[in-house]
């Protein structure tokens, strides 16, 4: 079983993206569940384990903050398989906010071959001061050859994104409709996109089963590329397994 991948800008990504939630210590499942995340992703370790574990279907690709652990976990995968891919979020952690010049030059070690403006500066910047969002841009833009931005809210922010020179856009995409903002609305607005859309949270935090979250992001959103948060070999497995059985079927 082998993920396919679409180019963005002259890069080959994985249709299906490994995500860092896990992997940063956050879960959408309660607290004791982030805990468990915290204290088996302390070490760069078990996460090189999952993305080489990953890399065996065809899955070549990372969104993530720039977590120091998670970076070396990138860059010892990178030395077991080959390049992998980093779309780099900026500016913001679990947390809170921090400087995005200096992920910047965290990033810069892997390389990240992407930057990816975090949905919490998108959002309160285009609803409230569109002109420092457009300044945000354009600094990350000097860093980086390809730019998205994230949105919570795609009901509020996707008309503005889309006259922006953003390379793609990433939104959450999934059936029970959370963090989509006005879910019927936000759908819409993403099927009919005309940027790149890489859809997130396709599983809910947890309470979509894979099949179903990967089929609403890939056949009801159309989406060209899904970023899943995997915390065992055993979450890839399943995640690839739905992809493979939703590609059949579209074929």
């Amino acid at each position: 079983m082998k993920i396919s991948t679409k180019s963005l800008k002259g890069t080959e990504y994985s249709c299906i993206i490994l995500g860092c939630n896990p992997f940063i210590g956050w879960s959408y499942r309660g607290r004791a569940r982030a805990q468990e995340y915290k204290k088996k992703f302390t070490r760069p370790e078990p996460i090189k384990d999952i993305i080489v574990h990953a890399y065996q279907y065809g899955i070549n690709a990372l969104m993530t903050t720039a977590d120091e652990h998670v970076l070396q976990a990138v860059a010892s995968a990178q030395k077991e398989v080959g390049e992998i891919a980093v779309l780099g979020m900026l500016g913001y952690s679990i947390e809170g906010y921090r400087n995005f010049k200096e992920d910047i030059r965290k990033f810069s070690n892997v390389p990240a071959s992407a930057a990816v403006i975090v949905a919490e500066i998108t959002d309160p910047l285009i609803q409230k001061t569109p002109m420092l969002f457009d300044a945000y841009l354009d600094q990350v833009s000097r860093e980086f050859d390809t730019v998205g931005a994230a949105t919570h809210n795609p009901a509020l922010s996707f008309s503005y994104l889309e006259t922006t020179e953003l390379d793609f856009l990433v939104a959450a995409a999934n059936p029970a409709g959370f963090m989509m903002g006005k879910k019927d609305e936000s759908l819409k607005l993403l099927k009919a996109s005309q940027k790149p859309l890489i859809a997130k949270k396709i599983l809910a935090g947890g309470v979509v089963e894979p099949l179903k979250g990967v089929e609403y992001a890939f056949c009801e959103v159309k989406a060209d590329f899904a970023v899943v948060g995997v915390a065992s070999t055993e979450e890839v497995d399943q995640n690839v397994e739905a992809y493979v059985t939703v590609s059949t079927r579209a074929t």
